[in-house]
């Protein structure tokens, strides 16, 4: 299983190493540095959006204000950012997390969990760089805001 992302309570930005995973490539302009967990420093190099979806989910989640730092082993994903950008809520249990809608309580996404990470699955998520239908999102000032914070403390190990 390739993770798609990793839930991370601490980020407060979305974070990938892959560049494809970006909509578009504006570059970076803000502080230029990452710090993970171990106080490691990431070189950011570019920020845009990405979308998520699958089967069971009805509109694409928005992953805002998702960094290019190519230094990173893992995908991560900021719990709180996450949240209020698509009106959804995580449930936490011992070996597996699921993501649902903060309306109907209906589960989006099912992460399981592993080395001390909760992670989901890529082969059943799709990232697209353009929602495929109209969706209504819950915090649409987010979308705008392309200035992120840089987190600065991780409670995942980073890596």
């Amino acid at each position: 299983m390739t993770p798609i992302g990793t839930p991370d309570s601490g980020a407060t930005n979305h974070c990938t190493s892959d560049a494809q995973n970006l909509a578009s490539g504006s570059t970076y302009e803000g502080p230029e540095w990452l710090f993970v967990g171990d106080v490691t420093g990431l070189s950011i190099k570019h920020i845009s959006h990405s979308f998520l979806s699958n089967s069971s989910i009805s509109y694409p989640l928005i992953l805002n204000n998702l960094l290019h730092v190519p230094a990173l082993t893992k995908n991560l994903r900021s719990v709180s950012k996450f949240a209020r950008d698509n009106n959804v809520l995580f449930e936490f249990h011992s070996d597996v997390c699921f993501v649902k809608d903060h309306v109907h309580h209906k589960v989006l996404l099912t992460g399981t969990y592993h080395n001390g990470l909760y992670s989901f699955d890529s082969s059943k998520l799709h990232l697209m760089h353009s929602p495929l239908k109209p969706a209504v999102f819950g915090n649409s000032s987010s979308q705008s805001q392309m200035q992120p914070q840089i987190m600065t403390d991780t409670t995942s190990p980073s890596s």
